[in-house]
């Protein structure tokens, strides 16, 4: 039987091994979102959302959106979103 191989490397890995994680990834989804709207949406502090979406970032899940307006916005990239339909993370 063949199958498609996947690479995936440690730092992904380590990057989704956080449920609180993987509720950022899931909110992000379905629209680009500032910290304010994630710290609201999943009940906990603005620092907290602030880790954990840096690490995120620096494992090119997801990106900052910043046009020179008040509010810098999150969004996945196409690694997150490929993260997200491949593996079916829910």
């Amino acid at each position: 039987m063949g199958y498609k191989k996947e690479i995936v490397d440690y730092r992904t890995i380590c990057a989704i091994s956080s449920r609180l994680r993987i509720n950022i990834i899931i909110l992000l989804k379905d629209r680009p979102m500032t910290v304010t709207e994630l710290s609201r949406e999943l009940n906990i502090a603005k620092s907290t959302v602030h880790d954990n979406i840096s690490i995120l970032i620096d494992t090119d899940i997801v990106s900052r959106s910043d046009d020179g307006h008040k509010w810098v916005y999150h969004e996945l990239t196409p690694e997150g979103e490929y993260l997200i339909r491949y593996y079916e993370i829910v």
